[in-house]
């Protein structure tokens, strides 16, 4: 008897057609995916068939995207999906069981994969129930058809007379059942069902690591097999959990019996009263709904209850009509937003992209920007530029003493600034702090003085303060934030060593960055933020200042674009920074900032925009009312809009001037498009305490102009300890462009050349050259954000269970022509996948780490070595997943480098199919190799 109940494991089932019906999406993988992989491999027919599907259709969407995921894993074909309701098989038994007939009759398979009728789940039972009737009505029961059925289990265990071994394929189906992630989310069910897998090896020899269990019962033995299933047959805990539920159910329905005597008892004699009074408030209200004025003001009311929650009024009437039109109607509205917000975005955001870039490419033709390495103004103190420091308060005692020490400790000589506060009518201590600074500072500087203006507006304020200043630079700054003390000294070089064409040069805000887009290696930026920005005299002066019709936010765009109108460029320096108390909280909304944003947006495309910029914004007036973030939201904007509607005219004129310029960049409500990240604490770390970062480029001849772009944006870099190794594969042609990048460096650059070996082997002999902490990847054609060491670096150095870091990349489409040499970028991606947290199981099967986009300690590479030289593609994915076997990985979500694929089909495709040549090369190698560590823990030491 023994043999019933301890089977070993056997020959594979000699089937050809087999059909595997699956309750749920990721049933398949777990019951029997061991199974199937190998019947896929001896090229067996395979059909999955995945029964019901969740109500929520963004849910039924991702589980068949996993189960898809899954199946490809596996080595057999895409499920098949039914509709029918997840949890409700045991009220659709006659439907399903005739579909299953159908199903049967015309794929007539040789062996039928079905949940065991012991299963806990309902939807198991069922789905088993259905396919033993649907077997013995269809053709399957005829005697020339030999078709078995075979019982799988997942839930619940059941007795076999069959065991398969999977250790062959156990590291595939843990892959498999990896991708379900929205079950996972749930419960771990890989965990259990590999444990049950082990389980199942206990009679079977020790080099059996996992197996599954199946009960195969020929379908001409259906009758006999019914008889004898015992319901018994459950745990024992699941059947008395299902008596204690009915015992349970029973006492609840006799004791709200008992309730509802008592209740109607006591509650009888308050009914008549209560219904005598209801009786009576509903005869007032009918008299008051029958009443003339209640008829003459229905109108007004439903104007103002639309006016209140546009959005509330518009889902009643929708529900009042046939599901069927709320449907289409939904679908409708969806697909007019989309195409409101496409139409919200400028058509110039791509011609100004590639104006940026031609800029880019002719500055460094000419050789490394000026600035690069500049941290101060050269020569003597004594001559360095006359600035003018303007600050426009309006009660602002609250951040002004932070702001005015820091100003005192600034590196810049203070006699060659100017110090000029225009006060807007403050209420609080502001002039007594400023006029006792003056009292007590005011010789130091140049100039120090204060006027009071009865609040004229942000821009009119400073106009003031440039009209009594004499500097060569204007320096316009917001009270509510702190300078670094090398801030002014800073920017102030930058703007000596750039072109006489550039108007202004815009401070880092920390510990939020601004986070609108800007050229990783220009710095060229399509507008700036002027809570802190340094503006040349002459560029200020020739534009007329601030345009004095925007009060509040929104003129540092108007400014940004009547620069670039003329003929400016405006440039960031991240270098330079200051602390900006502008947020109490991540995602603020602050109800000035987001009446006059709104405003100005509207504003700068009847100025700036084109007719579609017009259009769209008139768009964006109706979309801005029917949300009210804040109290009386929509009242202020109302009233904003009318003033707007005064200037509109004289707006538009002003932009026929200009026709074909596209200086104006929108996006909806904002303007250029942004990294993501805006409210990633920017992890500051003090000079002396940042440990060295090393930066490996790997190269080869014919990509210095690539090299010196990736490598512009290694200099640049604002962690201030790190060095750049460059090696070259196969020559030493790119030595001069080192050369030349070295010379102007502020950091270490050392340069290397091996012959021919390729990518793998210039990566390994970077990392052996390297003398950082931690290391960072820099393809030549790619490029790095100034934050984007500073970013990782910080996050290690403030986390030590950390051993490696990694950020948000885009993905630039892109056409380059390296005759001409130029890039034409046609779209900036941020992929979804680049997007998740670290999974050990996600990278195991595929790579969602872009190599420039992780800093990792150098031990790693001393403990485990560096890239397999056997490999040409995928070499980085190989490496994360050995380095990340038994470390920590995390991801910062902030967009900080950005890496270019071919836009080209062609291109594309062909880059693509020697990647997919790859892919199983590479995962074995790496499987084998940690398998090897698990298996010898010596390895690991």
């Amino acid at each position: 008897m023994e043999r019933f109940f301890s089977p070993v494991a056997t020959a594979l089932p000699s089937v050809s057609r087999v059909l595997v019906l699956a309750p749920h999406a990721d049933d398949e993988v777990f019951g029997c995916g061991g199974l199937l992989t190998q019947l896929a491999a001896q090229r067996a027919d395979i059909q999955v068939v995945v029964i019901t599907q969740p109500e929520d259709s963004a849910l039924a969407s991702v589980r068949k995207a996993e189960s898809n995921a899954a199946a490809a894993l596996l080595g057999y074909p895409a499920p098949q999906w039914w509709d029918f309701a997840d949890g409700a098989l045991h009220s659709a038994h006659q439907a399903l069981q005739a579909r299953l007939v159908a199903l049967f009759n015309d794929t007539m398979p040789d062996a039928v994969l079905v949940p065991s009728p012991w299963e806990m789940h309902r939807d198991h039972r069922a789905l088993c129930d259905a396919a033993l009737a649907a077997c013995e009505q269809s053709a399957l029961a005829t005697d020339e058809h030999n078709c078995q059925l075979g019982f799988y289990e997942i839930g619940q265990p059941l007795t076999p007379n069959q065991l398969v071994d999977i250790t062959p394929v156990l590291a595939l189906k843990e892959q498999a059942m990896a991708c379900f992630v929205s079950q996972h989310t749930l419960q771990d069910y890989s965990r259990h069902i590999s444990a049950l897998n082990a389980y199942r090896s206990y009679t079977l020899p020790k080099a059996t690591l996992a197996a599954e269990a199946f009960l195969w019962v020929p379908v001409a033995e259906l009758a006999l097999f019914r008889a004898h299933i015992d319901p018994q047959r459950l745990s024992g805990v699941t059947w008395n959990a299902e008596k204690e539920i009915m015992a349970f159910r029973d006492e609840q329905v006799r004791l709200e019996k008992m309730l509802a005597n008592e209740r109607a008892a006591v509650a009888n004699e308050y009914r008549l009263a209560y219904e005598r009074q209801l009786d009576a408030r509903q005869a007032e209200l009918d008299g008051i709904y029958r009443s003339r004025s209640w008829r003459i003001t229905r109108p007004l009311r439903g104007v103002t209850a639309l006016l209140h929650n546009p959005k509330a009024s518009a889902r009643r009437l929708l529900n009042l009509l046939p599901a069927p039109v709320k449907q289409r109607l939904r679908g409708a509205f969806q697909r007019v937003e989309q195409w409101a917000y496409r139409l919200s975005i400028s058509s110039s955001h791509t011609t100004l992209r590639q104006e940026m870039m031609d800029r880019r490419l002719a500055l460094l033709a000419q050789g490394t920007p000026g600035w690069v390495g500049k941290q101060a103004p050269e020569g003597e103190p004594a001559s360095w530029p006359l600035v003018s420091l303007s600050v426009v308060t309006y009660s602002s005692a609250e951040w002004l003493p932070a702001l005015l020490e820091s100003i005192v400790a600034q590196d810049y000589p203070l006699e060659r600034l100017e110090l000029l506060f225009v006060d807007n009518g403050s209420t609080d201590q502001t002039l007594a702090i400023l006029d006792d600074f003056k009292r007590q500072h005011g010789d130091q500087f140049a100039q120090c003085a204060v006027h009071e203006l009865p609040n004229p507006g942000f821009g009119a304020a400073h106009n003031h303060a440039f009209h009594q200043s004499l500097g060569d630079f204007f320096l316009v700054t917001n009270p509510d934030l702190e300078f670094e003390s090398h801030t002014l000294a800073r920017v102030v070089a930058m703007a000596i060593h750039d072109s006489a064409d550039t108007a202004s040069w815009e401070v880092r805000q920390a510990p939020f960055e601004h986070p609108k887009h800007y050229d990783p290696v220009s710095f060229e930026t399509a507008w700036s933020s002027h809570a802190c920005i340094l503006i040349r005299r002459t560029a200020f002066a020739a534009l007329g200042g601030y345009d004095e019709r925007i009060f509040l936010y929104g003129e540092d765009v108007e400014f940004s674009f009547r620069c670039r109108e003329a003929g400016w460029q405006l440039r960031y320096c991240p270098w330079a920074w200051v602390l900006h108390h502008t947020y109490e909280e991540a995602h603020q909304v602050k109800p000035a900032q987001y009446v006059g944003s709104t405003v100005a947006n509207l504003f700068l495309r009847l100025r700036y925009g084109s007719r579609r910029d017009v259009f769209s914004g008139v768009l964006l007036i109706g979309a801005s009312l029917l949300r009210s973030p804040f109290p009386k939201a929509r009242k202020r904007l109302l009233s904003a809009y009318f003033k707007l509607l005064k200037q509109a005219p004289g707006l538009l004129r002003e932009n026929r001037r200009h026709p074909g310029q596209s200086v104006g960049v929108f996006r909806g409500l904002d303007y250029e498009f942004t990294r993501h990240g805006a409210f990633v604490e920017a992890p500051l770390v003090a000079a002396d305490q940042a440990p060295l970062v090393t930066v490996i480029t790997r190269t080869y001849q014919g990509r210095e102009w690539l090299l010196q772009q990736a490598g512009i944006s290694v200099l640049q870099q604002s962690w201030p300890n790190m060095e750049w190794v460059v090696v070259e594969d196969g020559g030493e042609q790119c030595r001069a462009t080192v050369d030349a990048l070295a010379a102007a460096s502020p950091v270490p650059v050392r340069y290397y050349h091996q012959p021919k070996q390729g990518r793998s082997a210039a990566g390994n002999l970077g990392l052996r050259m390297a003398s950082g902490r931690w290391c960072v990847f820099l393809d030549d054609d790619d490029l790095l954000f100034a934050d984007h060491i500073e970013t990782l670096a910080g996050t290690l150095h403030n986390d030590h269970t950390l051993n490696a870091a990694y950020a948000l990349s885009w993905d630039i489409q892109c056409e380059v022509d390296p005759d001409t040499p130029s890039i034409k970028e046609v779209a900036y991606v941020q992929h979804a996948a680049h997007q998740q947290p670290f999974c050990h199981k996600e990278l195991s099967w595929r790579n969602f780490i872009p190599i420039q986009a992780i800093a990792f300690e150098r031990r790693l590479f001393e403990q485990w070595g560096g890239f397999n030289e056997l490999f040409d593609h995928l070499e980085d994915w190989d490496l994360w997943r050995r380095y990340a076997d038994g470390a920590h990985f995390a991801l910062v979500p902030k967009t900080t480098s950005l890496y270019r694929t071919p836009l080209i089909e062609k291109v594309s495709a062909a880059r693509q199919a020697l990647l997919d040549a790859a892919y199983h090369e590479v995962k074995g190698a790496t499987d084998r190799e940690l398998a090897d560590r698990n298996t010898h823990p010596a390895l690991r030491e």
